[in-house]
């Protein structure tokens, strides 16, 4: 043999090994592969997806405080009920009714125990009258909504006031604890019983481009002993934060010069303070610490505890508050949760119990209960908090001895874990055996605890929040805990996706969930349940034309990192049977959310991205026979049917879609890199083309997705989810020439700075689009990071965006856009506040009216503006009616207000003096009990 030949052999030898070993990995049958792949590194995957979605590409970072920023410009843009003369869509909400969104806070009236607060991520606040039957949103849908923490003054006569704490702390493995995307602007106050929400001014971020100890928010704790004074307490960014005037005013206690992260804080009856500092980039005061009167501190934990405790939680026990339990992860020591893994999560749980004096040294005794914390080479069976993500302790409220721990599962020791015989698994993923692998979740319970909280002094009933909303149970002593769902009503749930049935008239709506799996309903009713056909984190998903009305018939839905399923489901919304179908891989050959699109024409057809490991090329799959997957309850992936189209594509790829018309069975790629192809003929001998790159204003990189004409092909608009990055174009030549249309979705510049520069500044994330042809012409959708956008005429950078279902969406993010043909219905995927669904009867919804007032000049507007020591505020009143002028700065702080009293109808102009401002950006609004309308002000 020669040296060519045996070269060859070689290669041939490695390759079936390789294929061997990805077949054999992926074609498993157990739970733990088919249900939860990798759930130690599931929120990793996560975290890096959502942040190459939206980071500005020439930074490499999310801009610090977009959000808070974005919702500041949103409400400068017009709004659809703007004049009574348009025909406003109707938005409705589809649900799902039953299931709940990830829940970090939440927390029972102590004055009446059927009163119940709670808070989504990214759904606001919640509240129930009858221990969570049924759940009304409080907050303001314009405020912001990731919620992380809710605490109640329980002081007698100051039951009413409630605070709820938003930003989430980024609890990455790889050392990023703040992602700027989940960065909140502060704190809110409620005087009424959580019916309605004040942003606590105080709180809001003294500059939303740099990081803030208000940032982020963990819990927040109040001082139930001082009865003169309003006193709470705030752990923040790696710092923890006190008020005595209700939060008027704050001093920062412990943390270093710069916000760093982890913080806790506890505070007992008696008033004494418990608080922890954990070790991060900047941390300063790591720590545990003890305090009487909240000014001065002692470190109680030096030389106690692994110094290298990152996020750190704790539990004063309700009958001694003497005793605390404090459960941190510390990586490399404590309890490993999967000992045979190297990479492996590590967690340590201590008692601490107060004895003398300060408390430190011989003044407290620590016991290291770390050895006893579930450990298992099976992660249905241990504990593992997920690189920070998901970490609580409570002790039962009458027996300290009694103790709950929760990370993915939720664990109960009977003798504060001092061993492990008395420890049971009660919720999170199910403990028992089962053959059915749909039933990986503990009975009426989810993976992922964030959140305990007892109802009542005796403690038995308790209350538990996770990724998958919220749960009741009666006696959480029992030998085997039974939960009761409370998430009717709830509706908190965050989609990635979106499909519907393109050409049966049916009310079929599914969508791929944030931790909830494909979630599915055939019924336009917003109260009836809905099912979740596929578990884990749903994907992208489809229907197959031509289903029943009923909805019976093929799906196609998938979890993360590609896995892909063939099912029939019938007319009642009930599994039939499945088959999983996509090419065998692992997560380094499908992206987190993996996209993947059926041919428009031919339903048959279907193309997925994936990376080829072997070729090192990112290529489109296409499978040219779907009938042809037999539905025998397969769970293992298969390379049968699936072919390499053959052109080579550059970047990763991130959304695929096929024209409807003229002509049929042309597919659209984006990438990651800016990139985009044309391929006509899809689904045969393909015409491969790679599109002009995009050079107008500050183009992004990250195609999210493209929409096509429902009648040409060669109409295509497409929308880049860089933040700081012009974010839509539109084409009517296939992609070959580009025009920006994003117009007043995206930021003004200042005076002086060219065109090119268009796209920085802060406008929001543009996440979906969709064309909508009617009968009096075209309708152009936009899903944003701050809601739901439309016009009816592009007009390159002039083209006005119209705020839709102000009241009903709000301004949640709006991840997906699915619409049919035949009759316009188009289905609205939020991260947050579930579906949304509409007709799309005409062309211009809510705006019947000329463009000059669609761009607000006839309804408000300033002049000078830019301006220097005053201007001008014009506008056109509808109601005579007191008025209120406000005047914020970009970290939403009011810098001036004037009470107008009543104006006239008609035009009014009110001078407004600026020579107390510096030169900057600022908002102007007018409000009324009738007006609502805010304009953007330069100052120079």
């Amino acid at each position: 043999m020669n040296i060519s030949s045996k070269l060859r052999v070689f290669a041939l030898f490695i390759l079936v090994i390789i294929s061997a070993f990805l077949l054999f990995k992926f074609n498993g049958n157990s739970p733990e592969n088919i249900v939860e792949q990798q759930v130690d590194e599931k929120q990793e995957q996560l975290a890096k997806w959502m942040h190459e979605r939206l980071m500005d590409p020439e930074t490499g970072e999310i801009p610090q405080g977009i959000r808070e920023r974005e919702f500041l410009f949103a409400k400068t843009l017009p709004k659809a009920d703007i004049s009574s003369r348009g025909e406003e869509l109707t938005y409705s909400l589809r649900g799902p009714h039953n299931t709940g969104g990830r829940t970090r806070a939440i927390s029972y009236d102590v004055t009446n125990l059927q009163v119940l607060l709670a808070g989504g991520v990214n759904g606001g606040v919640w509240k129930s009258e009858n221990n969570g039957a049924t759940w009304k949103m409080t907050s303001d849908k314009h405020a912001m909504q990731n919620v992380t923490a809710l605490v109640q003054d329980t002081r007698t006569g100051h039951e009413k006031t409630w605070y709820y704490a938003t930003g989430e702390g980024n609890y990455s493995s790889a050392g990023h604890h703040g992602s700027a995307y989940l960065q909140g602007n502060g704190v809110y106050k409620s005087t009424d019983n959580g019916e309605s929400w004040k942003l606590l001014s105080s709180t809001a971020t003294n500059d939303p481009k740099i990081p803030s100890d208000w940032s982020y928010i963990w819990n927040m704790a109040i001082d139930p002993s001082n009865l003169n004074k309003e006193e709470i307490y705030v752990a923040a960014n790696g710092a923890i934060m006190r008020s005595e005037d209700g939060g008027q005013s704050w001093e920062k206690e412990l943390g270093g010069s710069s916000p760093a992260g982890f913080a806790w804080v506890g505070v007992t009856s008696s008033g004494v303070v418990y608080a922890a500092i954990g070790n991060s980039t900047f941390a300063g005061n790591v720590g545990i610490w003890r305090s009487v009167d909240g000014k001065n501190w002692i470190n109680i934990s030096s030389g106690k505890v692994p110094s290298n405790m990152q996020r750190v939680v704790f539990d004063i026990a309700p009958s001694n508050n003497n005793i605390l339990y404090v459960l941190m992860r510390t990586p490399g020591t404590g309890s490993a949760a999967n000992p045979g893994q190297p990479s492996t999560e590590y967690s340590s749980l201590y008692q601490y119990e107060y004895l003398s004096g300060d408390g430190n040294g011989s003044g407290g005794r620590w016991s290291n209960r770390s050895a006893n914390i579930p450990s298992h080479t099976n992660l249905y069976y241990s504990f593992n908090s997920q690189g920070n993500y998901n970490l609580v302790v409570k002790v039962k409220p009458n027996n300290y001895n009694i103790v709950f721990i929760g990370s993915t599962n939720l664990f109960r020791s009977t003798n504060g874990f001092s061993s492990k015989t008395t420890t049971t698994q009660i919720g999170g993923y199910n403990p028992e055996p089962f053959s059915n692998p749909d039933e990986y979740r503990y009975p009426n319970h989810h993976p992922d605890n964030h959140a305990i909280v007892f109802r009542g002094n005796s403690g038995n009933e308790m209350i538990s929040a996770t990724d998958g909303g919220i749960h009741f149970t009666r006696n959480c002593t029992a030998t085997k805990v039974v939960w009761e769902w409370k998430n009717n009503g709830y509706v908190t749930s965050q989609f990635y996706t979106v499909a519907i049935d393109h050409e049966t008239k049916n009310s079929v709506v599914l969508g791929g969930t944030q931790d909830n799996g494909t979630q599915y309903t055939n019924s336009d009713v917003n109260t009836k349940d809905w099912s979740d056909p596929l578990k884990s984190d749903g994907s992208y998903c489809a229907v197959q034309k031509g289903n029943s009305q009923q909805g019976g018939g093929i799906y196609y839905m998938s979890s993360q990192n590609g896995a892909t399923y063939k099912v029939k489901m019938n007319d009642n919304g009930s599994k039939n049977s499945y088959q999983r179908m996509e090419y065998p891989g692992t997560e380094d050959n499908y992206s987190f959310i993996n996209p993947y699109t059926l041919d428009y024409n031919d339903n048959n057809v279907m193309y997925m991205a994936y990376y080829d490991l072997l070729k090192s090329q990112n290529v489109v799959k296409r499978h040219n026979n779907l009938g042809s997957i037999p539905l025998a309850n397969r769970r293992s992936p298969s390379a049968s049917g699936w072919v390499d189209l053959s052109a080579v594509i550059s970047g990763r790829i991130t959304t695929l879609k096929t024209s409807r018309n003229n002509p049929n069975h042309r597919l659209y790629v984006g990438c990651n890199n800016a990139t985009m192809y044309r391929i006509d003929n899809a689904n045969g001998t393909i015409n491969w083309v790679e599109l002009p790159r995009i050079t107008q204003y500050r183009a992004g990189v990250y195609v999210s997705d493209i929409a096509v004409h429902p009648d040409d092909g060669e109409k295509i608009l497409v929308c880049f989810s860089n933040y700081n990055k012009y974010s839509i174009y539109y084409s009517e030549n296939g992609g070959n020439t580009w025009e920006g249309v994003a117009g007043n979705l995206e930021d003004t510049l200042a005076p002086g700075i060219p065109d090119l520069a268009l796209g920085q500044g802060n406008g929001p994330s543009v996440r979906t689009v969709a064309i909508a042809k009617t009968y009096d012409g075209i309708t152009y959708f936009a899903g944003t990071s701050t809601g739901l956008y439309a016009t009816y005429k592009l007009d390159g950078h002039n083209t006005v965006w119209v705020e839709q279902a102000e009241k009903e969406i709000g301004n949640t993010v709006v991840e997906k856009l699915d619409i049919r043909d035949s009759d316009n219905y188009m289905a609205i995927a939020t991260h947050g506040r579930g579906i949304f669904s509409t007709y799309v009867t005409n062309s211009t919804p809510g705006n019947s009216i000329d463009d000059d007032l669609l761009k607000f000049k006839n309804v408000m507007r300033a002049y000078p503006n830019p301006a220097g020591g005053k201007t001008s505020v014009s506008a056109k009143i509808e109601k005579q009616e007191p008025f209120v002028l406000s005047v914020y700065n970009e970290m939403a702080q009011v810098v001036k207000s004037i009470d107008l009293g009543e104006l006239t109808i008609g035009e009014n102009n009110i001078p407004v003096s600026l020579e107390d401002l510096n030169p900057g950006t600022y908002f102007v609004n007018l409000k009324s009990s009738s007006f609502d309308r805010t304009i953007k002000l330069m100052v120079h």
